[in-house]
């Protein structure tokens, strides 16, 4: 493989899990407005170790974007179900979210039920079974199942399907798929 294939491969395993990650955060509650120590010379100055935020970035533990927490769907677009398949014992109910797009990020929420205690990994990639010029990614756990964000193969094979890699507590992973809307 050629060097700028594997950088440009980790580049795009580094960029999925970020957004993976990003949709998994919780923002803490608000702070109480702090006084301005220029403005009020008696007020106390921040705790040691935590510096005062500049007004226009978040303070440390907060970050700035543009979806709703609490919106289950993560704000990725339309949500498709695409149904149910059992792997490894599981029964994985699969919700696309938002389109699926040759060369873009596709988001897929995954509910995952019965089976013998919970999966030690989900992973996905959208195009054949082999994973040929497809990226995997691993799902991240969440409180309603996993969620994941799959770069589409660019172009995208024909017949391409989301394959799902479930492994068990024991690391045996198995293997199915979905048909994507």
């Amino acid at each position: 493989m050629k060097r700028s294939h594997i950088v440009l491969n980790a580049g795009l395993v580094a960029l999925t899990f970020g957004f993976a990650v990003g949709c998994d955060r919780k923002d803490p509650p608000p702070a109480p407005a702090k006084p301005d120590a220029a403005a009020n010379p008696g007020a106390t100055p921040p705790p040691a170790g935590k510096p005062a935020a500049a007004p226009d970035k978040p303070a440390s533990g907060e970050h700035a974007h543009d979806h709703d927490h609490d919106d289950h769907g993560h704000g990725h677009g339309e949500e498709v179900q695409l149904g149910s398949v059992t792997i490894a014992g599981f029964n994985v109910k699969v919700v696309q979210q938002g389109k699926v797009e040759a060369g873009k990020d596709a988001a897929f929420a995954f509910e995952v039920s019965g089976g013998v205690g919970k999966p030690a990994a989900v992973r996905a990639w959208i195009g054949s079974q082999d994973a040929a010029g497809s990226v995997k990614a691993k799902a991240d756990a969440e409180e309603h199942g996993f969620h994941v964000h799959v770069e589409a193969p660019q172009p995208l094979p024909s017949g391409s399907q989301l394959w799902i890699e479930v492994e068990d507590a024991k690391g045996v992973k198995t293997l199915g798929s979905v048909a994507l809307k």
